[in-house]
């Protein structure tokens, strides 16, 4: 019985690798091909359709045979409740046919993420978290081959570090932004595994040569709105350990006074060293620091105004920005209000704080308690905190894309906290 348990347990671990693989190759990857460009991997999306539908159907057959369990009751009526919400929008929008194909679309597509989600929450949160760091440290080390031995030509294929507006790194992908996002995550999970595995070799080996390497293609990137997930992420991280610390130290009253002065002189040299990098890097010079987005919000907050309980229609964003500048409104907070109105974005907006919520209730709750319990809490925060802040600047939950699967993959975790001990998983 246990043999078949392992078993079960391998195939369910080795079927979430390759599907986040495949979203990521299939939805993300970009390469130059002789004559035609950069181009996706040729019916991607459909073939990546193809892939959800099969690990769904994986799923249910499992769930028949009682070898999987589904997610909490609450967490999947608010996922109903979630969805049920854009059809408002949908309906009367500007494109009724297409908004709710999208949905019918996202719903299918994103219910494997949801059921993984609720697994890794249950046992085995390192070998599924294991899966970003894969994808992070390969799109790193092949940007980082690429630029300096590349390209590389397979025929009529070319694999190249694209440099998206001719300096910034983007490797494979559409944009620097995507590669930043990935970098990101790997950085987040990083820390995770720092936090849950007590060996020093592998500790030794994501600290010194994961780690800087993930931060330095993320500084390649140049990419703002990753450096605050990436700034989050090290803090969630990093007041974990200063409080793991404290109480190491039998909670000295002189200790925080100690990190006070300790960060104020870091930041002080910090500045002085580096402050004209950091300057550029932000582009805090020029007129407009959002890069010409703050006009797009504004177009949206308008439709807003106009239409505050339905927007102008889920899904409808083409139509909407066909006569106007820029292709989306790279924010995901002007996005949904303009499109779906309140109706369709606050019940994502609240999902999102109790995802948030739920995860820091459990980090404080179960620190030096345990380990591997709280270290997932934290991750989540990182990430759902991370994209909080990264999706200000960017347009990707509640579409086609590997962040809009992550960010439903992390909730999923979230939400299943609170259900399950995983102090016997093993890192």
């Amino acid at each position: 019985m246990h043999d078949a348990a392992l078993g079960s347990r391998r195939i369910t671990l080795l079927v979430w690798w390759g599907l986040w693989v495949a979203c990521v190759i299939l939805l993300s990857i970009m390469f130059p091909l002789h004559g035609e460009g950069r181009i996706n991997v040729p019916h991607g999306q459909y073939i990546y359709f193809a892939i959800t539908l099969a690990v769904l159907i994986g799923f249910g057959v499992s769930l028949w045979q009682g070898n999987t369990e589904l997610p909490p009751v609450n967490y999947l009526i608010f996922l109903l409740i979630l969805f049920v919400s854009l059809l408002p929008s949908a309906v009367g929008g500007m494109n009724p046919l297409y908004s709710l194909r999208l949905i019918t679309i996202l719903l299918i597509t994103t219910l494997p993420f949801i059921l993984m989600g609720n697994l890794a929450s249950s046992h085995a949160a390192a070998g599924f978290l294991g899966a970003f760091l894969f994808v992070s440290f390969v799109s790193a080390l092949g940007a980082l081959v690429l630029q300096w031995y590349g390209p590389v030509r397979l025929g009529a294929v070319e694999l190249s570090n694209h440099l998206h507006g001719g300096w910034r790194w983007a490797f494979l992908f559409n944009q620097s932004t995507d590669l930043a996002a990935t970098m990101a995550l790997g950085v987040s999970t990083v820390l995770y595994l720092l936090v849950v595995t007590s060996r020093l070799t592998v500790r030794c080996l994501l600290l010194f040569l994961v780690l800087p390497l993930l931060l330095f293609v993320y500084w390649k990137t140049d990419s703002r709105g990753g450096v605050v997930w990436v700034l989050w992420a090290l803090f969630v991280f990093g007041i974990a350990g200063l409080v793991s610390l404290y109480r190491r130290l039998g909670s000295p009253k002189w200790y925080w006074d100690a990190v006070l002065l300790v960060t104020l002189v870091a930041v002080g040299i910090g500045y002085l060293v580096v402050s004209d990098a950091i300057y550029h890097f932000l582009r805090l010079g020029g007129a407009d620091i959002t890069a010409g987005r703050q006009h797009v919000w504004w177009l949206y907050w308008d439709e807003f105004l106009a239409h505050p309980f339905i927007g102008f229609g889920f899904g409808g964003n083409a139509e909407f920005m066909a006569d106007k500048p820029g292709i989306s409104p790279f924010n995901v907070y002007f996005g949904l209000l303009g499109e779906t109105g309140l109706i369709g974005a606050v019940p994502l907006f609240v999902f999102w704080l109790v995802g948030l919520s739920k995860a820091l209730w459990v980090a404080l709750l179960e620190w030096g308690i345990d380990r591997r319990r709280a270290g997932l809490a934290l991750w989540v925060l990182a990430v759902l905190g991370g994209l909080a802040l990264q999706q200000n600047g960017e347009w990707s939950i509640l579409r086609i894309a590997p962040v809009n699967y992550l960010f439903f993959f992390t909730m999923s975790i979230a939400w299943s906290l609170d259900k399950y001990q995983i102090g016997n998983d093993k890192a």
